[in-house]
């Protein structure tokens, strides 16, 4: 249900009553279409802002993940430090 104006002045025909319920209907639609479009258009980007959101936690444990599985594979058989291929260099200087 709507109201056009203060009700002092009022379609007195049929005519008149049909065509002032469908600008109001029209008037309704034309309004509630762009209010739905940007409602949906910040729901979703609310819902990207959380999934991206997951996806950057993560990234570090991932990449922790992958660090530590290289390491292992990387160790020697005395399952010495990784690190030695750095170190030796350095100790070979001096």
């Amino acid at each position: 249900m709507t109201t056009i104006g203060y009700g002092d002045v009022v379609p007195q025909t049929w005519l008149g009553r049909i065509v002032a319920s469908c600008f109001s209907i029209f008037a309704i639609s034309f309004f509630a279409l762009p209010a739905g479009i940007l409602g949906s258009g910040f729901a979703l980007k609310v819902q990207q802002k959380q999934r991206q959101k997951h996806f950057n936690r993560q990234i570090p444990a991932a990449a922790t993940l992958i660090q530590c599985l290289w390491r292992c594979h990387a160790a020697d058989k005395n399952i010495a430090a990784t690190w030695r291929v750095h170190v030796d260099p350095l100790a070979r200087e001096t």
